[in-house]
């Protein structure tokens, strides 16, 4: 449920990127904070559903003690919330930093929405997808540059950040989570 989500989120931005800029300019933040809203929803569900079905089960006179319940919870976070929780945490890092530097610089780095646009693409891969995901970016613009840019130009990462995490996303659901490899970077 959370790769349609996902999924669906990366291509909506990519419509409004190439087709209604200006939408992209206005609703870029409130995307971002719906999205947020909508994976921690999702996620929440999960976690009722799972204590229901923990309940209803031959564990549930253990799991309404202060023990079991310390134990559901460390379960939950686990399972469920430490992979978004990192994305998260990460994608307001890069924000933060983005932003910080770019004014510094001033805003030479990135338009304005791009904050947005990255940290979005950060939290949408979710972890461990960003440690290849921030790669396949600057890699792609690396590219990119050198098929359509002269040389003393530069091409902005703007229209990479979300194409690149829809690919990412693909990779991970179609390939990667079923590698023995990935194993080793989840929670």
């Amino acid at each position: 449920m959370i790769f349609y989500f996902t999924a669906l989120i990366c291509l909506l931005i990519i419509f409004l990127e190439f087709k209604k800029r200006h939408l992209l300019l206005k609703f870029i933040r409130p995307i971002f904070y719906i999205s947020l809203i909508g994976a921690f929803s999702y996620i929440s569900y999960q976690i009722i559903d799972q204590y229901n079905n923990f309940d209803a089960g031959i564990i549930s006179n253990t799991l309404n003690s202060e023990i079991g319940l310390k134990w559901f919870l460390s379960y939950v976070r686990f399972h469920f919330l430490n992979s978004h929780l990192v994305s998260l945490i990460f994608a307001i890092i890069i924000l933060c930093l983005a932003e910080y530097f770019n004014k510094k610089k001033g805003e030479i780095f990135m338009e304005r929405e791009e904050y947005h646009l990255s940290a979005l693409g950060i939290f949408l891969v979710g972890y461990p997808g960003f440690i290849f995901y921030i790669p396949a970016v600057l890699i792609s613009g690396i590219i990119g540059s050198l098929i359509f840019i002269k040389k003393g130009e530069r091409l902005p990462l703007y229209h990479f950040w979300i194409p690149v995490a829809l690919i990412i996303i693909l990779i991970i659901e179609f390939w990667a989570k079923n590698q023995d490899f990935w194993k080793l970077f989840a929670f």
